[in-house]
C-alpha cells in the first residue's frame, strides 16, 4: 500500500516538552488513521526532530506499518548527529552543493518537494533553517502545522494564511 509522507523541521534548540509531545501525537495519529500516513522523514538534526522522531516510535507500537526515514544528501558517511540505527530506513537524496549549510537547505526543499505533509516547530526568523524551509513549504502549497509562535523584532513577511491546518 502507498502511504502519504510526512517531514518534520524545527529549531535545533527548544523544549520538547510533554504538552508539546502531546500536541504532535495527536496531529500524527490523526494523519494516519484518517489521511493515510505511514512515512515519516527526519533530517536528524534539531531537538525537534528527536522529539517527534520519538513521537513516531511510540506511534509504531500501536500502528505498525508506519516507518521512519533519516534523510541524507549522499551515500558518503553521515554527519556525528546522523545515528541510522534510529530509523527503519536512509534515504540518500542527490544534491550536487558542497558546502554543508547549503546541503541542509537543499535536502530540506527535497523533503518538503517528496512530502505530502509538513510539520514544523519555527519561532525565530533570522538565520533559521527552519523558517526558510517553512517559507518554501509556503511557496510549494504544502499543507503543514507549526507548532512554535513565530516571534521576531521585524515586520512578518511571510503570510501562513489558511495553509496551516
Amino acid at each position: 500500500m502507498d502511504y502519504k509522507i510526512c517531514c518534520f523541521f524545527g529549531h535545533r534548540e527548544m523544549d520538547f516538552n510533554p504538552d508539546l509531545a502531546h500536541k504532535v501525537r495527536e496531529k500524527l495519529e490523526k494523519l494516519i488513521t484518517e489521511e493515510n500516513y505511514g512515512v515519516f522523514k527526519f533530517g536528524g538534526y534539531s531537538a525537534f526532530d528527536y522529539g517527534c522522531l520519538d513521537v513516531v516510535k511510540e506511534l509504531k507500537l500501536k500502528y505498525p506499518h508506519i516507518k521512519t526515514v533519516l534523510c541524507l544528501w549522499d551515500g558518503s558517511a553521515p554527519p556525528r548527529w546522523a545515528d541510522r540505527k534510529n530509523y527503519d530506513e536512509t534515504e540518500f537524496l542527490p544534491l550536487d552543493f558542497d558546502y554543508w549549510y547549503t546541503r541542509l537547505y537543499y535536502r530540506n526543499k527535497a523533503m518538503i518537494d517528496t512530502s505530502h505533509f509538513c510539520v514544523f516547530y519555527v519561532c525565530k526568523t533570522e538565520n533559521s533553517g527552519a523558517y526558510k524551509a517553512m517559507k518554501y513549504a509556503v511557496l510549494k502549497k504544502r499543507p503543514f502545522i507549526n507548532f512554535g509562535e513565530i516571534k521576531s523584532g521585524k515586520p512578518q513577511t511571510l503570510n501562513l494564511g489558511n495553509l496551516q491546518k
